[in-house]
């Protein structure tokens, strides 16, 4: 019975086929990974992007700010006093870095004390970025809060 010789050319070949290999293996796990944008749309926003420097600005002349408060199993949104109530006009957007798909959108309606009360108990467990964007007498303004959901805001 003949014996087969390991030689370097067989060890090199070897090390070559098994490095194609992992290489091969790596591309298709990085091809089957999903990729979570912030936005689709990043050269309109770039070109507006001085529209949302703008709006923070006006939102932090503001005499009072805009808290965003959580707890017990909600998310506190309260308007500044100097604002009517029913004339504000915006979008509260909590934005998921972790996966965009789980975004929520919702208009802005305040009840009669300037305050929007949204409830976490159907969000993800997770940081969110509440983004709010309003209007009100013809000027525009943001703001935005990192708020994190617990087990005990899901509990609730």
């Amino acid at each position: 019975m003949k014996r087969l010789r390991f030689t370097w050319g067989t060890g090199i070949v070897l090390v070559l086929i098994v490095f194609a290999g992992a290489m091969a293996l790596l591309v298709t796990i990085a091809f089957r990974q999903s990729i979570n944008l912030e936005y689709d749309d990043y050269y309109p926003r770039e070109i507006a992007h001085q529209t949302l420097i703008d709006k923070r600005n006006n939102a932090a002349t503001l005499p009072e700010e805009v808290t965003i408060l959580k707890g017990d199993g909600i998310i506190d949104i309260c308007f500044p006093q100097i604002f009517n109530r029913d004339s504000l006009v915006g979008t509260i957007h909590l934005f998921r870095p972790a996966d965009n798909t789980r975004d929520v959108t919702m208009l802005i309606k305040t009840d009669t004390a300037g305050r929007q009360i949204i409830p976490t108990g159907n969000l993800d467990l997770g940081v969110y970025v509440v983004k709010i964007d309003w209007e009100y007498g013809g000027v525009y303004y943001f703001t935005e809060q990192e708020v994190y959901i617990s087990e005990f805001d899901r509990a609730l």
